[in-house]
């Protein structure tokens, strides 16, 4: 048996130990930080930077304006982060939450020029879904329910 094998069977025979429990946050720690997860600092974490080599690559290249879609825009935090790289782009907003989506129309109401902001989100399927949303931290908006074909 490889190693590998042995590690993993260990660990699924093991996988209620405190030791693997803890093996196992560690790791997902790890995943966290290797991988960029919930580090949204976009002037550390390289977004900004990719943001401003394809804004400069479209201008050479087709000498239009960029066109983003900014789903689940919440508040406009990230259009405005946008909009500070790329005064001159167009910007599609999709909110499907009711009280968010007033909120997001009131922070960008300054910078609605070739902004968008439309009530509803984007699937690969016609229909209505129900979101669970947490008023106290309105960033953890959910799906709470498969995609309902209108009838």
């Amino acid at each position: 048996m490889s190693i590998k094998r042995s590690i993993g069977n260990f660990i699924r025979n093991h996988h209620v130990s405190p030791i693997v429990a803890r093996g196992a946050r560690l790791c997902s720690t790890y995943l966290n930080y290797y991988f960029n997860e919930k580090y949204w600092d976009m002037d550390r974490n390289g977004e900004k930077q990719l943001l401003k080599v394809i804004s400069s690559q479209a201008n050479r290249i087709s000498g239009h304006k960029l066109t983003i879609f900014d789903v689940g825009a919440n508040k406009g935090d990230y259009v405005k982060a946008l909009r500070s790289v790329i005064p001159d782009s167009i910007v599609h907003c999709f909110e499907v939450v009711p009280e968010t989506r007033e909120l997001l129309k009131s922070n960008l109401s300054s910078d609605s020029k070739d902004v968008t902001i439309s009530n509803y989100g984007l699937s690969s399927k016609s229909g209505t879904l129900e979101i669970g949303f947490n008023k106290k931290n309105d960033t953890k908006a959910r799906v709470s329910s498969n995609i309902r074909k209108k009838e």
